[in-house]
Protein backbone atom coordinates (compact mmCIF):
# COMPACT_ATOMS: atom_id res chain seq x y z
CA UNK A 1 0.00 0.00 0.00
CA UNK A 2 2.99 2.43 0.76
CA UNK A 3 4.49 1.73 -2.97
CA UNK A 4 0.56 2.48 -4.26
CA UNK A 5 0.52 5.71 -2.28
CA UNK A 6 4.10 6.68 -3.55
CA UNK A 7 3.25 6.08 -7.30
CA UNK A 8 -0.20 7.91 -7.39
CA UNK A 9 2.50 10.98 -5.62
CA UNK A 10 4.63 10.88 -8.03
CA UNK A 11 2.48 10.96 -10.59
CA UNK A 12 0.75 13.81 -8.96
CA UNK A 13 3.41 15.71 -8.24
CA UNK A 14 4.55 15.41 -12.48
CA UNK A 15 1.09 16.30 -13.44
CA UNK A 16 0.65 19.64 -11.11
CA UNK A 17 4.40 20.45 -11.55
CA UNK A 18 4.40 19.91 -15.62
CA UNK A 19 6.31 21.86 -17.67
CA UNK A 20 5.15 25.37 -19.94
CA UNK A 21 3.95 23.51 -23.03
CA UNK A 22 0.56 23.59 -25.30
CA UNK A 23 -2.64 22.27 -24.45
CA UNK A 24 -2.37 19.10 -26.31
CA UNK A 25 1.28 18.72 -25.49
CA UNK A 26 -0.17 19.17 -21.94
CA UNK A 27 -2.49 16.45 -22.50
CA UNK A 28 -0.47 14.21 -24.21
CA UNK A 29 1.79 13.96 -21.24
CA UNK A 30 -0.86 13.58 -18.77
CA UNK A 31 -1.86 10.65 -20.62
CA UNK A 32 1.50 9.71 -20.23
CA UNK A 33 2.26 10.07 -16.83
CA UNK A 34 -1.12 8.34 -16.20
CA UNK A 35 -0.25 5.34 -18.32
CA UNK A 36 3.05 4.77 -16.61
CA UNK A 37 1.53 5.12 -12.86
CA UNK A 38 -1.34 2.75 -13.65
CA UNK A 39 1.51 0.20 -15.00
CA UNK A 40 3.53 0.74 -12.06
CA UNK A 41 0.96 0.36 -9.63
CA UNK A 42 -0.14 -2.67 -11.27
CA UNK A 43 3.15 -4.06 -11.28
CA UNK A 44 3.79 -3.55 -7.59
CA UNK A 45 0.47 -4.93 -6.63
CA UNK A 46 0.96 -8.32 -7.79
CA UNK A 47 4.87 -8.13 -7.16
CA UNK A 48 3.37 -8.16 -3.68
CA UNK A 49 1.18 -10.91 -4.00
CA UNK A 50 3.68 -12.80 -5.83
CA UNK A 51 7.01 -12.14 -3.44
CA UNK A 52 6.45 -15.24 -1.33
CA UNK A 53 5.68 -17.91 -3.83
CA UNK A 54 7.06 -16.32 -7.68
CA UNK A 55 10.81 -14.32 -6.96
CA UNK A 56 11.15 -14.61 -10.41
CA UNK A 57 8.39 -13.05 -11.72
CA UNK A 58 7.62 -10.32 -9.00
CA UNK A 59 11.30 -9.09 -10.10
CA UNK A 60 10.05 -9.06 -13.18
CA UNK A 61 7.19 -6.74 -12.08
CA UNK A 62 9.35 -4.89 -9.87
CA UNK A 63 11.45 -4.00 -12.87
CA UNK A 64 8.70 -3.09 -15.18
CA UNK A 65 7.18 -0.66 -12.04
CA UNK A 66 10.71 1.10 -11.96
CA UNK A 67 10.76 1.58 -15.95
CA UNK A 68 7.29 2.92 -15.70
CA UNK A 69 8.72 5.22 -13.19
CA UNK A 70 11.71 5.72 -15.84
CA UNK A 71 9.12 6.32 -19.00
CA UNK A 72 7.53 8.93 -16.72
CA UNK A 73 10.54 10.97 -15.92
CA UNK A 74 11.45 10.75 -19.37
CA UNK A 75 8.15 12.31 -20.63
CA UNK A 76 8.86 14.92 -17.97
CA UNK A 77 12.26 15.72 -19.32
CA UNK A 78 10.90 15.68 -23.21
CA UNK A 79 8.52 18.60 -22.06
CA UNK A 80 10.73 20.46 -20.78
CA UNK A 81 13.03 20.55 -23.31
CA UNK A 82 10.68 21.13 -26.01
CA UNK A 83 7.30 22.26 -25.11
CA UNK A 84 5.90 24.69 -26.59
CA UNK A 85 6.79 27.96 -24.79
CA UNK A 86 5.23 31.69 -25.18
CA UNK A 87 7.21 34.72 -23.94
CA UNK A 88 6.23 38.43 -25.06
CA UNK A 89 7.91 40.68 -27.94
CA UNK A 90 8.73 44.15 -27.05
CA UNK A 91 9.25 46.32 -30.03
CA UNK A 92 11.67 49.04 -29.57
CA UNK A 93 11.47 52.75 -29.83
CA UNK A 94 7.65 52.58 -30.43
CA UNK A 95 6.40 55.27 -33.34
CA UNK A 96 3.82 55.26 -36.33
CA UNK A 97 5.64 53.34 -39.78
CA UNK A 98 5.31 54.38 -43.20
CA UNK A 99 6.17 52.76 -45.88
CA UNK A 100 9.30 51.05 -46.40
CA UNK A 101 10.03 52.00 -42.66
CA UNK A 102 11.95 49.55 -40.29
CA UNK A 103 11.68 48.67 -36.54
CA UNK A 104 13.20 45.94 -34.62
CA UNK A 105 11.54 44.05 -31.52
CA UNK A 106 13.22 41.30 -29.11
CA UNK A 107 11.96 38.12 -28.08
CA UNK A 108 12.16 38.73 -24.21
CA UNK A 109 13.32 35.02 -23.03
CA UNK A 110 16.32 32.88 -23.78
CA UNK A 111 15.33 30.61 -26.81
CA UNK A 112 15.63 27.44 -26.21
CA UNK A 113 13.87 26.35 -29.39
CA UNK A 114 14.07 25.98 -32.94
CA UNK A 115 11.67 27.97 -34.40
CA UNK A 116 9.73 30.99 -33.73
CA UNK A 117 5.42 31.31 -34.50
CA UNK A 118 4.73 35.14 -34.37
CA UNK A 119 1.32 37.46 -34.66
CA UNK A 120 1.71 40.56 -35.57
CA UNK A 121 -0.88 43.58 -35.23
CA UNK A 122 -0.66 46.55 -37.90
CA UNK A 123 -3.34 49.09 -36.87
CA UNK A 124 -3.71 52.13 -38.42
CA UNK A 125 -2.00 55.16 -36.66
CA UNK A 126 -5.29 57.54 -37.27
CA UNK A 127 -8.57 56.43 -36.07
CA UNK A 128 -10.07 57.22 -39.46
CA UNK A 129 -7.25 55.20 -41.64
CA UNK A 130 -8.38 52.42 -43.39
CA UNK A 131 -4.54 51.62 -44.49
CA UNK A 132 -4.96 48.10 -42.39
CA UNK A 133 -6.49 46.15 -44.53
CA UNK A 134 -3.29 46.22 -47.05
CA UNK A 135 -0.97 46.65 -45.18
CA UNK A 136 1.81 44.20 -44.12
CA UNK A 137 4.78 43.79 -42.37
CA UNK A 138 7.91 41.57 -43.39
CA UNK A 139 9.35 39.81 -40.32
CA UNK A 140 12.83 38.21 -40.33
CA UNK A 141 15.05 36.95 -37.36
CA UNK A 142 18.14 37.50 -36.36
CA UNK A 143 20.17 35.30 -34.23
CA UNK A 144 22.91 35.82 -31.51
CA UNK A 145 23.51 39.12 -33.57
CA UNK A 146 24.03 38.09 -37.02
CA UNK A 147 21.04 38.03 -39.68
CA UNK A 148 19.19 34.97 -40.45
CA UNK A 149 19.42 33.04 -43.91
CA UNK A 150 15.73 31.86 -44.28
CA UNK A 151 13.73 34.16 -45.69
CA UNK A 152 11.04 36.28 -44.35
CA UNK A 153 7.35 36.25 -43.63
CA UNK A 154 5.15 38.75 -44.79
CA UNK A 155 2.09 39.14 -42.77
CA UNK A 156 -1.10 41.36 -42.46
CA UNK A 157 -2.36 42.23 -39.41
CA UNK A 158 -3.47 39.50 -37.44
CA UNK A 159 -1.52 36.69 -39.30
CA UNK A 160 0.49 34.28 -37.47
CA UNK A 161 3.67 33.14 -39.55
CA UNK A 162 6.68 30.78 -38.72
CA UNK A 163 10.22 31.34 -38.76
CA UNK A 164 12.72 28.86 -38.51
CA UNK A 165 15.42 29.82 -36.30
CA UNK A 166 17.83 26.94 -37.47
CA UNK A 167 18.41 25.25 -33.91
CA UNK A 168 17.92 27.19 -30.20
CA UNK A 169 20.02 30.30 -29.49
CA UNK A 170 20.77 32.62 -27.08
CA UNK A 171 19.33 36.03 -28.69
CA UNK A 172 16.49 36.68 -31.11
CA UNK A 173 15.69 39.97 -32.76
CA UNK A 174 13.40 40.65 -34.92
CA UNK A 175 13.73 43.04 -37.95
CA UNK A 176 10.12 45.04 -39.15
CA UNK A 177 10.03 46.47 -42.58
CA UNK A 178 6.29 48.12 -42.93
CA UNK A 179 4.66 47.46 -46.52
CA UNK A 180 1.48 50.39 -46.67
CA UNK A 181 0.28 52.57 -49.12
CA UNK A 182 0.90 56.40 -50.01
CA UNK A 183 0.25 58.44 -46.90
CA UNK A 184 -0.43 55.48 -44.63
CA UNK A 185 0.99 55.61 -40.93
CA UNK A 186 1.20 52.47 -39.10
CA UNK A 187 1.06 51.37 -35.59
CA UNK A 188 3.34 47.97 -35.38
CA UNK A 189 2.42 45.62 -32.33
CA UNK A 190 3.36 41.86 -31.31
CA UNK A 191 1.39 39.13 -29.48
CA UNK A 192 3.17 36.62 -27.45
CA UNK A 193 5.29 34.76 -29.56
CA UNK A 194 5.54 31.17 -29.29
CA UNK A 195 9.17 29.60 -29.50
CA UNK A 196 8.74 25.75 -30.59
CA UNK A 197 10.58 22.92 -31.78
CA UNK A 198 9.89 21.07 -35.22
CA UNK A 199 9.70 17.62 -34.20
CA UNK A 200 7.04 15.04 -35.59
CA UNK A 201 6.22 13.52 -32.33
CA UNK A 202 4.85 17.04 -31.04
CA UNK A 203 1.42 17.50 -30.87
Amino acid sequence: MVALIVVAAGAATELVMAPEASGAQHVLYGVLVVLCAITAALCLWFACEWGKKRFAASLVLVVGAVLSATIAAGCYKALADHGDLTVPVTVRHQKPLADKDQATADIDATPTRSHVRVRVTLPDHYPTGTCVASAQAEVAAGVDGMAQKSEAVTLMSGQTGDINLHGARKDVELTVVIHAGEGCLMDLAFEPAVLHDDAWWLP
